[in-house]
């Protein structure tokens, strides 16, 4: 049997808005930023959980954590959350606002690959600077974390990576994510606490260290 399916898409416009706030830093670096970024919107026909539900989740208890155990980098940790489904809309609007201080801005950690168990790091080629940084970080945590470098990952990495600011995408997909993802399946019901507690671990640790080395710009850059 051979099906031939017809289906409409209709694409609408509506206003949205980036949302943002600032943990700022200790020192005289705090005018320096670090983004954690994820994104607010979903194409799924359901409750968007994984994609992208968890990594606002991961974006803001990232501070949440960091406050708990009083701590504070020297730069400062800017929670960027923005509508990207549809080609990277709030992304493009931050740079391009922002397009005065983006030298101030030292790189971005972005959480839309699944909030499985943490996997590992995902860096883009073109910083490879990057790379060897997360490769020492994952030496903290699980031996079996993998580094992975890619040209494009279908992210607001691209546009970070295209603005020249290096990007570090936390790997959460332990193979379930492509289950679930633009389903009707994917709801929290799918989502596991254990696996959410590791990889926001994970995220504010990452987050802490890259905001707080003193010479950070000069080694992923």
């Amino acid at each position: 049997m051979v099906l031939y399916l017809k289906m409409l898409n209709n694409v609408t416009e509506s206003t949205t808005k980036n949302l943002i706030g600032d943990y700022p830093g200790r020192d005289e670096k705090s005018n320096e930023v670090f983004l954690l970024n994820a994104h607010l919107d979903t194409f799924d026909v359901s409750q968007g959980a994984q994609d992208n539900g968890c990594g606002v989740i991961l974006a803001m208890d990232v501070i949440k954590v960091l406050q708990h155990l009083k701590l504070k980098p020297r730069r400062t940790l800017r929670i960027l959350l923005t509508p990207n489904e549809y080609n990277q809309l709030g992304v493009k609007q931050y740079i391009s606002a922002h397009s005065s201080d983006i030298g101030s801005h030292i790189g971005a950690l972005v959480a839309d690959s699944g909030c499985g168990r943490p996997m590992g790091y995902i860096f883009y080629e073109k910083f490879p600077k990057m790379g060897c940084i997360l490769f020492e970080l994952s030496l903290l945590f699980d031996k079996t974390l993998t580094i992975l470098a890619t040209n494009q990952s279908l992210t607001s990495g691209d546009e970070f990576t295209a603005a020249n600011l290096p990007v570090a995408l936390m790997n959460g997909d332990d193979g379930r994510y492509y289950w679930v993802r633009h389903t009707a399946a994917d709801t929290m019901t799918h989502v596991q606490a254990g696996d959410l507690d590791q990889i926001l671990g994970f995220w504010a640790t990452t987050a802490y260290i890259l905001a707080d080395m003193p010479k950070i710009k000069d080694l992923i850059q």
